[in-house]
């Protein structure tokens, strides 16, 4: 049978368990839509009889609610309980009109009537309970708090026990009252009320407040009055409210018992008719089931076996085994055509594998010449960068020494005129002497030579500072003039690291969505050649001070020369008018005056020689700090520039990996020669080298390194260098575990 089966469609072959289910489905069909209509029918009686007892119910249940309402209103007297109250009484009278289209029995009416006098009742209690007053200080009640606070304070003024005792005892009857809603308490108020009026004339009360207790007292008697009448009334309309309520119940019990026995019954009915459809669908089924089965069975041993096998080679292609066999594939049915499909599947996903391999090995042939793009155009950058920063430290360095030289020679002319003001001072004091000593010319012509002779001595040895002192500025102006040299270089070089900046943006375009790191490299370079620009006008600036005031101070030495020759000149003067020394007494008195003037010029300008000298040094010193400040900015620059290349980009990043904390020996090799140190931190891809000694390194340069707990030498490239500290880059990543 399976044999014949497989020669028909798998369409076929299910159609003809189709076609006898359908029989089979017929039958039954028939079967339950006639008993589905019997039942259909005893459903509707059944659904409107229990549709009749839940709205009863539901009835009963708004009208208990109303009534809840009605007692929370008598207990809170508030609007609030009087709308739920109203609510509830709404959701009773829908309840009824629903009722009254199920049922047209004489209860509905009933009913009807009882709830509109219910609400009837309910709006009087409302209004009687408003003129009482929701709370003591509104309505009657709050009219009736009011009077008699008006007369308890009138007494309260008055020393009257009788009359006080006789207050109390009313307002004992009124909270009585109040209390038990009894009529007899308004005569005892009544009583109390006349013994009160005969007593107060008799009291030690002034007539004119006698009249005005009187009066308050009339007012309260009304409002009290006022409060019973009105209290009554609520009792007798609340006591109708009950009435009403009691007379609805015997009437929806009646009709709960009407619904519950009619829905029974269509009940019952409908069960026997269930029964019956029930049977005859079995003995259908049955009949109709056994043939389906056979047939069944058949159709789906000769379609399961075969979709086994088929789901077995889909499974094994799934694996990745693309080589399996492929059943069925000699059948004319679907799964013969499943086969045949299943079998082109196999070759395109062997075509498929065959294409993502090499699909593979051209992605990683891409990344990696990627990767190696990137890798040296970060070393592009790193490496000129470094350089172009090395030079302008260099060129720093070599301009905070001849600044410090400057300031050096600054000091030494400090004190050469000093000494020079010395000389002016002693040849200042012998020009004084021989002043004194002239009118005394005749008998000290002996000292007057030794002083001559002294001061040409010390003249000439003012001549000889002077022109020390001159070739010393003028060797200090040299140098100034080598520092603007420096100044104009540092100026070229922060115009090659704008070059510099400028290279990187266009590497950072042509690299990308990669190289958007070096377009914040780019931005580093320029602020940081900004500030080093900024550095060197402020560095001009000062040397321009320097070269004015050493054109001052060469000025200044060149007129003490001047001064100091004309000193020796009038020294010689004196010494060749002894031998005439009494006719020449008043002209020796004359040049000896000359002579203490031009002393007190050499002294003058010697003075301004050395304030000159001394502002020279001090701005040789801002200079020189200056300087300073220039070199730790471009190592900063450095360091920065080295920093944000190296973590511009993932792939260029050496500092991805997690570095260790260590602390081992090691020795580098360079250039055949070995310098021992001690690693202090490592990663897989470098480490960072505390050098015991001096190894002359220079970034880029390639060495070894041999460290402990590391087998074999590791090939390193020198990244940068901090004093005695090596930054070295593994040319390999470091396989082995540096934790």
């Amino acid at each position: 049978m399976s044999r014949l089966l497989s020669r028909l469609s798998l369409k076929s072959q299910i159609s003809a368990i189709v076609i006898l289910a359908a029989m089979v489905f017929i039958v039954v069909g028939g079967v339950l839509v006639l008993s589905g209509a019997r039942q259909q029918r005893f459903d509707q009686d059944q659904q409107r009889f229990v549709e009749l007892e839940r709205v009863t119910a539901a009835l009963a249940f708004d009208l208990l609610d109303a009534r809840r309402r009605e007692k929370d209103f008598l207990a809170r007297r508030n609007d609030t309980e009087r709308q739920k109250h109203a609510a509830s009484l709404a959701d009773a009278r829908a309840q009824l009109a629903h009722l009254s289209g199920l049922h047209d029995g004489p209860e509905i009416a009933r009913i009807g009537q009882a709830l509109d006098t219910y609400g009837q009742t309910f709006d009087q209690v409302v209004t009687a309970q408003h003129l009482i007053g929701y709370s003591e200080k509104d309505g009657a009640l709050g009219n009736l708090r009011n009077s008699v606070h008006a007369v308890e304070q009138l007494l309260k003024d008055h020393d009257e026990p009788r009359l006080s005792v006789l207050m109390l005892m009313m307002r004992r009857h009124e909270k009585d009252f109040l209390a038990r809603r009894d009529r007899k308490y308004m005569d005892d108020m009544s009583k109390r009320a006349a013994e009160f009026a005969n007593l107060l004339p008799r009291s030690g009360i002034p007539p004119a407040i006698q009249d005005d207790i009187s009066a308050k007292m009339r007012v309260y008697h009304q409002d009290f009055e006022a409060v019973v009448q009105a209290t009554l009334a609520l009792t007798a309309h609340t006591e109708t409210l009950s009435t009403v309520y009691s007379g609805m119940e015997p009437d929806i019990d009646s009709l709960r018992q009407f619904s519950n026995q009619k829905a029974a019954q269509a009940q019952a009915a409908r069960n026997a008719a269930a029964q019956f459809a029930q049977l005859a669908v079995l003995v259908a089924i049955v009949i109709g089931g056994g043939l389906i089965a056979v047939l069944g069975s058949a159709i789906a041993r000769g379609i399961y076996l075969p979709l086994k096998a088929m789901t077995k080679a889909m499974g094994e292609l799934a694996e990745g085994k693309l080589n399996s066999t492929i059943p069925s594939l000699e059948r004319h049915d679907e799964v013969g055509e499943m086969a045949r499909a299943l079998q082109v599947f196999q070759n395109n996903a062997q075509a498929a594998e065959t294409l993502q391999r090499q699909q593979e090995d051209m992605r990683r042939q891409a990344e990696q010449t990627k990767l190696a793009a990137l890798t040296t155009m970060a070393e592009t950058v790193e490496r000129e960068s470094r350089l172009a920063v090395d030079r302008v430290a260099e060129r720093t360095r070599s301009m905070a020494h001849n600044a410090q030289a400057m300031a050096q020679s600054a000091e030494i002319v400090g004190g050469d005129a000093q000494g020079v003001a010395s000389a002016a001072d002693q040849a200042l004091a012998n020009a004084q002497t021989v002043a004194a000593a002239s009118e005394q010319l005749s008998a000290s012509i002996a000292e007057i030579a030794h002083q001559v002779t002294t001061a040409t001595s010390v003249t000439h040895d003012a001549v000889q500072s002077a022109r020390t002192a001159q070739t010393t500025i003028t060797h200090l102006s040299d140098a100034v003039g080598r520092i603007d040299e420096i100044t104009v270089l540092i100026s070229e070089i922060a115009g090659q690291t704008n070059l510099l900046a400028l290279n990187a943006t266009i590497e950072a375009a042509r690299a990308g969505e990669a190289g958007k790191g070096f377009a914040v490299v780019a931005n580093e370079v320029k602020n940081l050649a900004a500030q080093t620009s900024k550095a060197t006008a402020e560095i001009s600036t000062q040397v321009e001070a320097i070269q004015a005031t050493t054109r001052n101070a060469v000025n200044a030495v060149g007129q003490i020369a001047g001064s100091i020759d004309a000193v020796e000149s009038i020294a010689a003067a004196i010494a060749a008018a002894i031998e005439e020394q009494g006719a020449a007494t008043g002209e020796i008195s004359r040049n000896v005056s000359q002579t203490s003037d031009a002393a007190n010029e050499v002294s003058r300008r010697i003075a301004a020689v050395s304030n000159e000298a001394q502002t020279t040094r001090s701005q040789a010193s801002q200079v020189s700090i200056i300087s300073t400040e220039v070199a730790d900015a471009i190592q900063n620059l450095r360091d920065t520039l080295i920093r944000v290349v190296r973590t511009s980009t993932r792939e260029v990043d050496r500092r991805q990996d997690e570095r260790h904390s260590i602390d081992r020996g090691a020795i580098l090799s360079v250039n055949g020669r070995d310098h021992g140190g001690r690693v202090t931190d490592c990663s897989r891809n470098g480490a960072t080298l505390m050098l015991a000694d001096d190894a002359a390194l220079s970034p880029g340069q390639r060495c070894r390194l041999s460290m402990d707990g590391i087998a074999g030498a590791i090939e390193v490239e020198v990244v940068a260098l901090d004093q005695t500290l090596a930054h070295l880059h593994f040319l390999a990543p470091l396989m082995a575990d540096v934790a």
